[in-house]
């Protein structure tokens, strides 16, 4: 997998976070992802992972606005905003950064920080 692959697939992953379609998702992680998130505790794991998403995640809905985009190595970062609604019922507008490092052409680490305030 090249640069220009890892760059799609990261792009891809917001796409289909925001349309729900979580099976397409969870292929693009290795079985023993990590994703560490600003303020919380270290998810590890597949099984973690997918729980994350499917149960644990305070966001409802939203979208994605992917701002830059940059790859070194194993490495793809992606800047941008968030906008969308919580699960409290609560709109939310943040900015982000997620950091996604690549392994055997999944991602296999994953950082995300908020500029805002974490969600």
């Amino acid at each position: 997998m090249n640069l220009s692959d890892r760059k799609k697939l990261v792009l891809r992953y917001y796409e289909l976070i925001d349309a729900g379609s979580y099976d397409e998702l969870f292929e693009m992680f290795d079985e023993d992802v990590v994703y560490e998130r600003a303020g919380t505790r270290s998810i590890t794991g597949k099984e973690e992972f997918q729980a994350f998403y499917m149960k644990d995640r305070r966001i409802a809905e939203g979208r994605h606005s992917v701002t830059t985009v940059v790859s070194d190595g194993d490495w793809v970062v992606a800047r941008g905003t968030f906008e969308g609604v919580l699960k409290s019922g609560e709109e939310v507008s943040v900015t982000w950064a997620d950091f996604h490092r690549f392994r055997k052409g999944k991602i296999w680490r994953r950082y995300t920080y908020f500029g805002d305030r974490p969600i």
